[in-house]
């Protein structure tokens, strides 16, 4: 069965019971903003209709977004974040690649990261024909992780490893398929990439390298280099372009012709491949070459000042529109003039044979500060639209006037610009929030809607999770909002659907101005599942169609708009849930957005809630008895409060996490006992009485949580805080967990019998394809659990997560139990794999689509569980050779990783926390034991230490055959605090070792399972 769950989101957001659908009324007012161009076009400024702010918790540089085939959205960029916020894996070098797909609501789908041991930064992505993409950048890094070869260039004079080009082909779900490197002996930056309409693909970037290696041609100074490839990513040419000084190449774009056209910035003098020489500073160079790369001509564009390319699209008529920045008053081929040396945009029409049709010049209206003029404008990237027109996007820090309809009020923000066929501008835009000096991202969606990307600074006034972050909004596809809005006449609606059938229809009414004689209806791209029917002018209905609806989130925008483009907006959410699947886990990050813990346990942003919204929020300052600092800096804190949590029937264990940052806290007031008391109750009964935070956890900054055994029978988890002696109630996070053990894999692997000797313990993915059983080909997977010791499993599901990679035909995979649970995640290879050692445990057919897919493993799992066995293994396969790959996700992909789900009677303690071998304390609270994260240990981890250790603490790993090593800290360990621990120099072997905390009261033994 299918649950829905069906909010109205406008200036809050409510929380329903699954059954019910919320309504409230939700009025915009603003002004319309309308544009007469000078050629007959009318049009007015869209409003935002949704944004999403992703990174991690380091610095996160936006440099390339693309509109996907799905209608979702690709960003890619370079980061030097680890694990959190929005990103599941950690860092490998000083940067890495990291694309994010998300869906066309805005919503992540899955992140990937790529790189090595040093700096890679991801400057360009495109969409392939066959629904992955091809990624490129520039990489400073030597061989490792996912990049296959060492850097060519070798170092430089100051001892800096130069740079290459570094192109990788994923898949659609974002696995790497191949990866390629490209260089000379210099510094080589690749800045653009397209597939090709052959399949291959070509690269542009700027280099000064001599000839060797991979470069054919010796650069004068640094000039334009394209590469042309294959399909399999195999160099077939490569062409050097440039003058006497420097040129620099922005983009590459395929031509009607088959070849290519190529722009960038020049400062050099007639001669070399240079027709003319610059008119300042620097100009715009585009070079047209043929599918061959054999140069057919040149031109360049330009002032006396300074003017600088940064994008170019092919337009319809097979000429080109030029754009980037320029401070040129009227000279040369410069028609506008800049306002007091500041640089405005400067764009160009060009025909097919590159001679200039029209230009324009648009910027705001610079001011003095500090006795210095400022209010430059940047652009970073143009595009032609659908109707013929242009679509501009960059930074300005510019006033209102000239050709800015509002100023910047945040220093430099983002400014768009929609201009009509013969480049008079229609409408154009200021979108608060600080942007970086970086790359800003511009596209088209299928309803004619825009989409803007860039960096964005924690300056801006958005929730962010590092100093920067990756930042997306999109645009409404037609006018602006109208003057009026619509107020509705009733505010709960109940809806209640199975699969595949649609609801009852429900009925909204509203009120509109006498003036208003008919209404339009319209719905946002992406929202068949929403029915929406206009009656009359005063009321609406509203009901769902589940069919074809996959467990996830979805959001639709219904528009009235009236004959003169009023318009009044109501926005949907929708969230489905599989009722089916058994062990589902919500966490809640009261107060805050989405965090990952350290172990990969994924809180979703503050949900469910109702009441006034009201949170609180620290910067800094270090919480003890805790890895993960960011789930407790944020709490949801008003006078009363409820969550109402959508669950299946059943009993679950509810862990409330609790952190006291204000009373006592450094940054807070005058703290102690009884400053904070309030109630909570679950379900109708009262479970906590004049709660106080500060004493439970032993004092401020300081976590504590709570578990409690809760039975739910109406399909809603009810939790209220309310009022006590003391201030308000606060809490800060909220894990809802089935009374069973939901366990992830202590190890798994995939085993390719293509290759005897490759281990692919470390990869991200599990394979299995099988060609007549071990055949050239095939691939299976294993998986390892440990198995609970307290209680007896009733019953057991194994579930893993991933797709049918090829075809349309659905695949059965196959589990089988393995009996020897001694083979090494990363050492099992397709020669000592081991092999099936029961029947078929049970089947379940996989599709294309994304999900979790669930084998019922009952009779083995208790099997070995009664036979004392503290492990259990399976085999997964493709017993009918169906000749199919399957792909699913590893344990080391942190998003939805393999599960065993059990259920266990008779348990000692029904109210414990369910969990892993190796999972991580959320709260520090574990039996009052150290624990380490992340465990398995790649040479580095944090080590927090049990509150019942006193004085000096020291540290030791013993391997299996009693061999200490000491470990030295870059600080003296104290009870209670975190301790980074470096053991990469010990130079250990991969495989399970005891970590030995030892104090003046007490011992500990620690295990520590050591990777490669």
């Amino acid at each position: 069965m299918l649950k829905f769950l069906l909010c109205f989101s406008f200036s809050t957001k409510h929380c329903l019971r699954a059954t019910q659908l919320v309504f409230t009324s939700f009025m915009v007012f603003g002004p319309e903003l309308f544009a007469q161009s000078g050629d007959g076009y009318v049009a007015s400024t869209p409003g935002i209709d949704w944004g999403q702010v992703i990174g991690g918790p380091g610095n996160d540089t936006l440099y390339a977004m693309q509109h996907t085939s799905d209608g979702g959205y690709m960003l890619g960029g370079s980061s030097g974040s680890g694990i959190g916020g929005y990103k599941t894996a950690n860092a490998r070098g000083l940067n890495d690649y990291w694309i994010v797909k998300l869906s066309a609501i805005g919503k992540k789908e899955w992140d990937m990261t790529y790189g090595s041991n040093d700096t890679d930064n991801l400057t360009s992505l495109m969409q392939t024909s066959d629904g992955g993409y091809i990624l490129g950048g520039t990489s400073r890094s030597n061989a490792g992780r996912e990049k296959s070869a060492d850097n060519k260039g070798g170092y430089n004079a100051d001892g800096i490893l130069n740079t290459d080009y570094w192109i990788i082909k994923v898949s659609a779900n974002g696995m790497k398929v191949w990866d390629k490197t490209f260089g000379g002996m210099g510094q080589d930056g690749l800045t653009s990439i397209i597939q090709t309409a052959d399949g291959g693909y070509i690269l542009g970037g700027t280099s000064d390298s001599g000839g060797g290696l991979d470069k054919s041609r010796s650069s004068q100074s640094s000039d334009f280099w394209v590469i042309k490839l294959d399909a399999a990513g195999l160099k077939q040419w490569d062409k050097t372009f440039g003058g006497s000084a420097a040129d620099s190449l922005s983009i590459v774009r395929q031509t009607a012709d088959g070849g290519y056209i190529l722009g960038g910035n020049t400062q050099s003098s007639a001669g070399n491949d240079m027709s003319t020489g610059t008119k300042g500073g620097s100009d715009y160079w585009i070079v047209k070459i043929s599918s061959s790369g054999e140069k057919l001509w040149d031109k360049t564009f330009g002032g006396t000042g300074q003017d600088r390319l940064r994008s170019l699209d092919v337009t319809t008529d097979n000429g080109y529109i030029l754009g980037g920045s320029s401070n040129t008053n009227a000279n040369g081929d410069k028609s506008g003039t800049s306002e007091n040396g500041m640089t405005d945009y400067w764009i160009l029409k060009l025909n097919a044979s590159g001679s200039k049709e029209w230009d324009r010049t648009f910027g705001g209206v610079t001011y003095l500060q500090n006795n210095v003029y400022t209010g430059s404008s940047f652009l970073e990237s143009v595009r032609q639209t659908s109707d013929g027109g242009y679509f501009l996007g960059g930074r300005s820090s510019g006033k209102r006037g000239r050709s800015k309809s509002r100023s910047s009020n945040y220093g430099e923000e983002v400014w768009v610009i929609k201009l009509s066929p013969k480049g008079n501008r229609l409408w154009d835009n200021s979108i608060f929030g600080w942007v970086t000096d970086t790359h800003l991202a511009i596209d088209e969606t299928s309803d004619g809607s825009y989409v803007v990307a860039r960096t964005l600074s924690q300056r801006g006034g958005f929730p962010y999770n590092g100093g920067q972050d990756f930042s997306i909004l999109k645009l409404y596809a037609k006018l602006d909002f109208g003057r009026f809005g619509y107020v509705a006449g009733k505010s709960t609606f109940d809806f209640t659907s199975k699969s595949g059938v649609v609801s009852s229809p429900q009925s909204a009414y509203f009120s509109v101005p006498a003036s208003v004689e008919q209404l339009t209806i319209l719905k946002s791209e992406g929202s068949d599942w929403l029915n929406a029917k206009l009656i009359d002018n005063h009321e609406i209905t509203f009901s769902i169609n589940s069919k074809g609806l996959a467990s996830g989130n979805y959001r639709a925008n219904v528009f009235l708009i009236s004959p003169n483009n009023e318009r009044g907006t109501y926005s949907f959410w929708l969230t489905v849930e599989n009722e089916d699947v058994a062990g589902t886990e919500i966490r809640i990050n009261a107060g805050g957005s989405a965090v990952t813990t350290s172990n990969g346990k994924q809180f979703s942003a503050d949900r469910y809630f109702t009441g006034t919204n009201r949170t609180s929020s620290m910067a800094t300052g270090d919480i003890l008895n805790t890895v993960d600092d960011d789930l407790y800096r944020s709490g949801r804190c008003t006078p009363d409060f409820n969550y109402n949590i959508p669950v299946n029937n059943g009993l679950f264990n509810v862990v409330l996490q609790f952190a006291e940052t204000w009373y006592g806290a450094p940054s807070g007031t005058a703290g102690g006992a009884g400053k904070r008391q309030f109630h909570i109750d679950m379900e109708g009964s009262r479970v906590l009485t004049n709660f106080d935070i500060y004493a439970a956890a032993g004092g401020a900054m300081k976590t504590v949580q709570k578990t409690f055994s809760v039975m739910v029978t109406d399909g809603m988890l009810n939790i209220n805080f309310v009022k006590g002696l003391a201030d308000l109630p606060r809490v800060s996070a909220i894990e809802v967990l089935p009374s069973g053990s939901v366990l992830s894999p202590v190890a798994d692997a995939a085993v390719d019998f293509r290759s005897k000797s490759a281990n692919y313990g470390s990869e991200t993915y599990l394979d299995v394809k099988n060609i007549n059983n071990y055949a050239f080909g095939s691939r299976n997977s294993y998986l390892r659990f440990s198995l609970p010791q307290a209680g007896e499993v009733s019953s057991a599901k194994l579930r893993v997560y991933g797709r049918k990679h090829e075809n349309d035909k659905e695949i059965y995979l196959h589990a089988f139990g393995i009996d020897d649970d001694s083979w090494s995640e990363n050492f099992i290879t397709s020669v000592n794999a081991p092999v099936a050692s029961t029947p078929k445990l049970g089947f379940v057919p996989v599709s294309n689509m994304f999900q979790y897919y669930e084998i019922d493993v009952t009779g083995y799992v208790k099997e070995q569980q009664q036979a004392g066995d503290a492990l259990v293994s399976f085999l997964l396969t493709d017993s009918s050779n169906r000749n199919t790959r399957l792909v699913f996700n590893s344990r080391e992909n942190l998003a939805n990783p393999p599960q065993l789900i059990m259920k266990i009677v008779s348990a000692a303690n029904p109210a414990a926390r369910a969990g892993t071998e190796n999972a991580s304390l959320l709260s520090g609270e574990a039996d009052g034991q150290s624990f380490i994260s992340p465990n398995p240990v790649t040479g580095q981890f944090n080590l927090l230490l049990s509150d019942k250790h006193t004085g000096n603490v020291d540290l030791k790993i013993i391997n299996s055959a009693g061999q200490d090593y000491e470990i030295k800290t870059t600080k003296q360990p104290a009870a209670g605090s975190k301790i980074h621990v470096d053991v990469s120099e010990l130079s250990l072997a991969p495989g399970i070792y005891m970590l030995r905390v030892a104090s003046e009261k007490t011992t500990e033994i620690v295990k520590l399972i050591l990777a490669e």
